[in-house]
């Protein structure tokens, strides 16, 4: 009896061992379960990586987006900046041309009045030359000046004549300076090269007595006016400078200036590739003793 006792406990253990294996056999299968969740995490984490991965092109997209817009926008402002100054620059020139045009329409309300050639001659050649020396401070010409002073005074409208010479004298400056510069950056021959290194840049006034009228001479060693041009350099608007550097006016109220309104005469004397002389000839007969 106690061994089949014995026999049945033996039993007992042995499915109580079976029990156990088959719990150990349900861990296992939840250890897998685990496994699997854990690696469903993983590819969770890899598709999060993936993503940021992404959201990272997109910055670095934006970023370029952003450096384009800005430098689309700086060019815009360049361009803006440019524009306003060319409509400022044609805007003063324009002004100067209206100016010019009512003066030459309306001739001048000046008074007569006895005045020193000479002097209105030395003060036109000293504002010329400072005045070009403050907008190009590498500008510079030789002045030769020769005045008779036996001319006296002549009863003229002085501001009128010292514009006149204001005009011409500045035309002979630019002229002679032009040359030079040409000349400094000539490509030209060795041999031409060194003939026109010496040019010096010169600036010729003079008054004359010549009996009934009196003669100022205002030359220049520039390039010369090109014979095709010379009949239309007294017409109105008519000029040789580049665009935004004259308004074509000067020469042609110099003219009404002196033939008109003071009945001179005014002519000019070149010779392409060498020099251009205004010669100025006002009548005697006009003249007071000062």
């Amino acid at each position: 009896m106690k061994s089949e006792g014995r026999w049945e406990k033996g039993d007992g253990r042995r499915a109580r061992g079976e029990g156990r294996g088959e719990k150990g056999e349900g861990r296992g299968e939840k250890g897998e379960g685990r496994g699997e969740k854990g690696e469903g995490r993983g590819e969770k984490g890899e598709g999060r990586g993936e993503k940021g991965e992404g959201r990272g092109e997109k910055g670095e997209e934006r970023g370029e987006k952003g450096e384009d817009d800005f430098a689309n926008i700086e060019e815009i402002i360049d361009t803006l900046v440019q524009n306003a100054e060319k409509i400022n620059h044609h805007g003063k020139r324009a002004d100067g041309i209206v100016k010019s045009m009512m003066q030459h329409a309306r001739g001048s309300s000046g008074q007569r009045e006895p005045a020193d050639i000479n002097h209105l001659l030395y003060e036109a050649v000293n504002l010329v030359y400072h005045g070009m020396r403050v907008n190009d401070v590498s500008f510079n010409v030789t002045i030769e000046k020769e005045y008779d002073e036996s001319i006296g005074k002549l009863n003229v409208v002085p501001q009128d004549i010292s514009r006149v010479f204001l005009n011409i004298v500045n035309n002979a400056c630019y002229a002679a300076y032009q040359k030079q510069k040409a000349n400094s950056g000539s490509t030209e021959l060795a041999e031409v090269k060194e003939q026109t290194a010496n040019f010096s840049p010169t600036l010729s006034v003079a008054t004359k007595n010549v009996g009934d009228q009196i003669e100022i001479r205002i030359r220049d060693n520039g390039n010369g006016i090109p014979v095709d041009i010379r009949e239309k350099i007294f017409n109105p608007f008519f000029t040789t400078k580049p665009t935004g550097q004259g308004t074509g006016l000067g020469l042609s109220i110099s003219y009404d200036i002196i033939v008109q309104e003071h009945k001179g005469e005014i002519k000019v004397e070149t010779e392409e590739g060498k020099f251009t002389e205004f010669v100025v000839r006002l009548p005697r007969e006009a003249m007071r003793q000062g």
